[in-house]
């Protein structure tokens, strides 16, 4: 495109047409197509936006999106203008890089994709694969957006790995990792030790990294990584200890957190969930950080700024009634963490699973953790993506696995309807494998709370 866009509309379809690896099907790219060196010409030709903003920079294979919601929740609340940049998104593309929680506007982003629009043109003439992808034009339009609105401070959520992640190019005052586990095997390797290499690849020579992992193996990778940066390492249970505050005044988990010889007390857990307690003391380490750095935040604003938090889709309460939760979870750490609080919730009906997933999981491991769980089964696809699993390819990995019935639905309107009809008011129902299948089923939510449903759906049962 020579010209520039001139509505919303005309932005969003030029954005997905580029490459874009979130949607395209696993095994038609690898590490190759990863590359940083063309991520640094475009934004210098941009005029490396990214080199006048401080970031904080954080990785790891689950929770860095909740974590990067907490610290720029608190760092807003201290009265920085607060940049955040995470992915993907639920409904809208600007949803990607917001400034002090408010979403750019439909002009924002057709005025700064026309700015790239020219630097685009000329990458896409240059040879060797230096056109940019969708994440790179995303990425540099977010740097680009939080220069325009000042921001003090940008937070920065790793897309996928670290170390070749187009967030890399970044002048981070701290880093970190939320954890290691099995995820896009084929591109960060199937080892925790490869993963936690690539991971580890953010680190920055003498900026502190603080580390929420804790398994040997990959610490050792991260270890070895920070060593040859001389970065320091701040390690969950070594230099940052957490406990649970009893709080009978309060249905909120609350947390009492050790870090660097100080105390902060009485912490609330913004989010539902066990693991969301490691979440939350890793971001509290990050900010303690900061302040020892310079960063003006009191313990106060750090109450608020946890206690304003909202993180769609990551173990969210949709509905009472039957209950619903929808969950991004699409890892077999992160299932079991949905499990966990799906285990501490009252057991007063049976509880239904509504489960889609892409084609780069361990889906076997995966459904192998869920079956056992759920009295009712219902497989779907999430549309709009070819990374989407087959309900028939669904249907067979659960035959090698159970004898339980599965519903079997061609979509996620059709599961999301069997769901409410076989649904008691004393149900639960959980909704998860996929970021792409909770976000579409929470959106039918959202937009249609009170659907009454009356007629029995189509459905195959095996």
């Amino acid at each position: 495109m020579n010209k520039s866009v001139s509505s919303y509309e005309q932005a969003i379809e030029y954005l997905y047409g580029r490459i874009n690896f979130e949607k395209t099907l696993t095994g038609h790219y690898s590490k190759r197509d990863f590359k940083l060196d063309r991520m640094r010409h475009f934004l210098d030709l941009a005029g490396n936006p990214q080199d006048r903003i401080p970031a904080v920079h954080v990785a790891g294979t689950k929770g860095k999106g909740s974590t990067c919601m907490m610290i720029a929740s608190i760092l807003y609340q201290a009265g920085y203008q607060t940049g955040l940049f995470s992915s993907p998104h639920l409904f809208s593309f600007e949803e990607r890089f917001q400034v002090n929680q408010v979403v750019p506007s439909q002009k924002n982003v057709i005025d700064l994709l026309n700015q790239l629009l020219p630097i685009i043109n000329k990458m896409d003439r240059m040879p060797g694969s230096m056109s940019p992808t969708f994440f790179e034009i995303a990425t540099a339009m977010s740097w680009l957006h939080f220069e325009e609105k000042s921001v003090d401070i940008a937070v920065m959520e790793v897309g996928l790995g670290g170390r070749l992640d187009t967030t890399n190019i970044c002048k981070p005052v701290v880093t970190a990792i939320t954890n290691i586990s099995r995820d896009h095997s084929e591109i960060l390797g199937a080892r925790l030790e490869e993963i936690a290499t690539e991971k580890a690849g953010i680190a920055k020579p003498f900026i502190p990294l603080v580390c929420g992992e804790i398994l040997p193996a990959p610490m050792k990778s991260i270890e070895r990584i920070c060593g040859k940066n001389k970065s320091p390492i701040i390690k969950a249970n070594v230099d940052f200890t957490v406990s649970e505050e009893s709080n009978d005044n309060s249905k909120m988990t609350c947390i009492n957190l050790l870090v660097s010889g100080k105390e902060w007390k009485e912490l609330p857990v913004p989010l539902s969930g066990k693991h969301q307690i490691q979440n939350t003391s890793l971001a509290i380490a990050v900010i303690d950080q900061l302040t020892r750095k310079g960063w003006n935040i009191s313990e106060a604003e750090v109450q608020q700024g946890l206690l304003t938090v909202k993180l769609p889709i990551r173990m969210e309460k949709v509905m009472e009634s039957p209950t619903v939760f929808v969950d991004a979870a699409h890892n077999w750490e992160s299932i079991r963490s949905l499990l966990q609080t799906v285990e501490q919730l009252p057991a007063k009906g049976k509880r239904i699973l509504i489960f889609g997933s892409s084609q780069d999981k361990d889906i076997q491991g995966i459904l192998r953790n869920l079956i056992p769980e759920f009295d009712s089964i219902i497989i779907t696809k999430y549309s709009n993506s070819p990374r989407a699993v087959e309900v028939k390819d669904l249907r067979n990995i659960i035959q090698e696995l159970s004898s339980i019935p599965v519903h079997a639905c061609d979509n996620s309107s059709s599961a999301w309807h069997l769901a409410r009809y076989i649904a008691e008011e004393e149900d639960l129902i959980c909704v998860t494998g996929s970021f792409f299948i909770a976000a579409e089923i929470r959106q039918m939510i959202v937009e249609q709370p009170n659907e009454n449903i009356s007629n029995e759906p189509e459905q195959s049962i095996k």
